[in-house]
């Protein structure tokens, strides 16, 4: 089973998909900072974050992926229009 959360900075539940093979995910709102994207599944999952960045596969030991949505400096490592932000 592969499952997708994403939370607010609270820990408030925003979004949430689950599909024993493949789960797609989309967001209603704008990201803000301190949201964040957990991934749960098989200890090898192909991911893609958003749909300007190209997917990758990723090695996931205890089966469990945290992203914080990059926020403040770290944004300017994503090209504009990704990940929007209010």
């Amino acid at each position: 089973m592969i499952s997708i959360t994403v939370q607010s900075s609270e820990g408030t539940v925003l979004a949430y998909a689950e599909h024993p093979e493949e789960a797609w995910l989309s967001v209603d709102r704008a990201y803000l900072p301190g949201d964040v994207i957990r991934i749960t599944g098989s200890s090898r999952l192909r991911v893609r974050m958003d749909q300007a960045l190209p997917a990758g596969e990723v090695f996931l030991p205890s089966g469990v992926m945290t992203w914080p949505v990059p926020a403040g400096e770290h944004r300017l490592a994503y090209a504009p229009g990704t990940i929007e932000f209010e």
